[in-house]
């Protein structure tokens, strides 16, 4: 039909292209919902990981730290042994500088019986590190104890033999004690809880305390031994009781106020009133020929039992500072032992629900995979099914259309002549071609959901 030209015609797509583009739109739609299970797959993955990877780093830490506090615990049960070890080997100490400084005539038998008492402190000492281990500083400071001790039975029997001199001897057993409470020093520093940290430096330094007023006893018990201060000694005694003072300021500073109470309350009475007046006899005394002749009551034995009674009360404030150190580790302990044991069941906990949560997250994305491929199918199914209904019930009524299109040609072929209604009778009947091919075009073109619902019913 040539020249003709109808502007309200409905333009007609063949079957093929709409059945096309609805392939590609539930293409298009199903590539967008396989993205968005994905993205979900992905997210969850990034969420569990983070999870437990949060969890295992507060179970590392929880388990350092307790890890760290088991050897602090250890090393600081050590302390306290040496402690002990530190206040035997200055009483050995000083009863060697009067033996030496008497040239024997003085302190014989008490030296030979506190060496066995110093001897019974090693063989706890030694069992205990043979026992534990500890961390490379603190074994470096035990390995130097242990060197001062393989040599100490020749140091005694120098000692003896008198072939060491009172300042020599005085000086090795300051240095053994000086490594002996070395291994309670580092502790403070690396102690994470700020109470615990405090009573360890205030243990310390009345241990400190202790040590250098054994050093102050030894140191003058050589001079009263002698009678006289000589050589370096008086300034030894001057410097042994203001590095004292030191310490105890130290111990004032960091220890609570129980201890500080407990430290007044026994380091008192007629010793300490006593020992103080003998210090400033010493201070005194820097050129006189004979202290003990000067000052009546000042001996060799009164200074060294005066002097000893208030480092044994200091001791006692020690022990108690001790106990009050073990409580507290104790608790601390204990508290971690608690975190630790939660961070164990958290991080389990988080492991399995990001094991459980990861499976069922791949395991919904595979079924959504076969759902989506079933999907497909069943959409390609309806279309084909849909397309051969088509194509079955209208193919008679556009070959009816056709025919009646072509008789009208015909007929104006016929006749070489056209009349209004003829026109507007083969004009009708293009309409009617052209609505029924759009009508076909629409029912190709059903929506997935309907399409399914209609095949659901008809099929």
């Amino acid at each position: 039909m040539k020249g003709y030209n109808n502007s309200n015609a409905t333009k007609v797509v063949p079957l093929s292209v709409t059945k096309a583009q609805g392939k590609q739109r539930h293409t298009t739609c199903g590539m967008k919902r396989e993205h968005f299970e994905l993205s979900t797959v992905i997210i969850r993955l990034i969420l569990t990981i983070t999870a437990v990877v949060f969890a295992l780093l507060f179970l590392i830490q929880n388990v350092e730290q307790f890890a760290l506090l088991q050897d602090v615990d250890k090393t600081f049960e050590l302390s306290s042994i040496s402690l002990a070890v530190v206040a035997q080997v200055g009483r050995e100490r000083g009863l060697s500088g009067g033996y030496i400084s008497s040239s024997g005539g003085a302190n014989a038998d008490k030296v030979i019986a506190q060496r066995l008492v110093v001897d019974e402190r090693v063989t706890e000492f030694q069992a205990f590190v043979k026992a534990n281990s500890f961390s490379s500083e603190v074994t470096k400071t035990i390995d130097a104890v242990q060197e001062m001790l393989a040599t100490l039975h020749a140091h005694r029997e120098k000692v003896t033999d008198l072939e060491v001199t009172g300042a020599y001897s005085l000086d090795w057993y300051s240095l053994l004690n000086f490594n002996l409470l070395s291994i309670g020093r580092k502790l403070p520093t690396v102690i994470y809880d700020t109470d615990m940290s405090n009573l360890m430096v205030s243990y310390i330094a009345l241990g400190s305390v202790i040590e250098f007023a054994g050093i102050e006893r030894g140191t003058f018990n050589t001079v009263l031994g002698a009678k006289s201060f000589t050589g370096n000694t008086f300034e030894r005694v001057v410097r042994a009781m203001q590095t004292q003072q030191v310490h105890f300021e130290t111990f004032q500073s960091y220890a609570p106020q129980d201890q500080l109470d407990k430290y007044t309350s026994t380091v008192t009475g007629s010793d300490v009133n006593q020992t103080s007046v003998f210090q400033g006899y010493a201070l005194a005394s820097a050129n006189v020929a004979d202290i003990p002749a000067t000052y009546p009551g000042l001996t060799l034995d009164t200074w060294w039992a005066t002097r000893s009674a208030v480092i044994d009360l200091q001791i006692k404030v020690a022990d108690y500072s001790k106990d009050q150190l073990s409580k507290e580790s104790d608790n601390i302990f204990q508290r971690n032992q608690r975190n630790l044991a939660f961070s164990v069941i958290g991080t389990f906990a988080s492991s399995v629900s990001a094991i459980y949560l990861t499976v069922g997250a791949i395991v919904g994305f595979k079924r959504f995979k076969r759902i989506e491929e079933k999907r497909q199918t069943f959409i390609n199914n309806v279309q084909h099914h849909m397309s051969m209904r088509l194509q079955k019930a209208d193919a008679n009524k556009l070959k009816g259309d056709v025919q009646k299109i072509g008789q009208a040609a015909n007929s104006i072929e016929q006749h070489q002549a056209i009349t209004i209604k003829d026109s507007d009778s083969i004009e009708a009947m293009v309409n009617k071609f052209d609505e029924d091919l759009a009508e076909i075009e629409e029912e190709s073109s059903v929506p997935a959901w309907q399409a399914e619902t209609n095949f659901g019913l008809h099929d």
